[in-house]
């Protein structure tokens, strides 16, 4: 059987290929929005990247020579690793527990939720605007069209956020990531410079291209 897939050269890391043959592919997750949707995810996270300071680094004020200015070196946490970590975390948990469009629902929103942690989604939301407002804000900016995944996308992310039970164990998965994450040297200056969002206009519906499953070696 042939299924549309999205061609393997567009993905830049191997997590994001990963993810993308032992989601999309391997279980065929082809559906619309939820596969276009996924793929933009993916793509951004192989475009952008912020960190998270570790829970066990130490701080150490730094004075930077020949300029006078101060900052502070630490450990960090790259958050598209725990995110691309989390969400694999998420599907192998659930999968199997809940339907298929259940399952993609969840994926999009725990996508969503995480990436709220990344500074480059400040100019979305003012500071009025609460942590669920700014994640529905980021997952509008991927899922541009009104449908009913959509919406339960919004339902979901509001009871992740409010540590609702059902979901309680989509944060846990995030923080359990960080026990054997990478840790990286990160030095912090009073001057931080914005990475700037990459167009999501680049993919679309008619870039996929008709693959076997024997393409992607499954």
């Amino acid at each position: 059987m042939k299924y549309y897939f999205y061609p393997i050269y567009i993905f830049h890391s191997k997590e994001s290929l990963e993810l993308y043959k032992n989601i999309i592919v391997a279980y065929a997750m082809i559906e619309e929005p939820f596969h276009t949707t996924f793929v933009h995810i993916l793509l951004f996270l192989d475009k952008n990247d912020d960190s998270i300071k570790s829970n066990r680094t130490q701080e150490f004020k730094l004075k930077i020579r020949n300029s006078g200015e101060k900052g502070s070196a630490y450990l960090v946490y790259s958050i598209k690793e725990l995110i691309f970590k989390t969400l694999l975390r998420v599907f192998n948990e659930f999968n199997g527990s809940y339907g298929k469009y259940f399952l993609q629902a969840l994926l999009l929103a725990t996508a969503f939720v995480h990436l709220q942690k990344m500074r480059q989604w400040q100019y979305l939301s003012s500071e009025d605007e609460d942590e669920v407002e700014q994640c529905i804000l980021i997952a509008k900016s991927f899922m541009k069209n009104e449908s009913r995944q959509r919406t339960h996308v919004f339902e979901m992310i509001k009871k992740i956020k409010e540590y609702d039970e059902e979901f309680s164990s989509i944060n846990f998965y995030f923080e359990s990531a960080k026990r054997f994450a990478q840790e990286y040297p990160y030095v912090e200056h009073h001057y931080h410079e914005q990475k700037l969002l990459p167009s999501f206009s680049t993919i679309t519906p008619s870039r996929k291209s008709l693959y076997a499953l024997k393409d992607f070696g499954v």
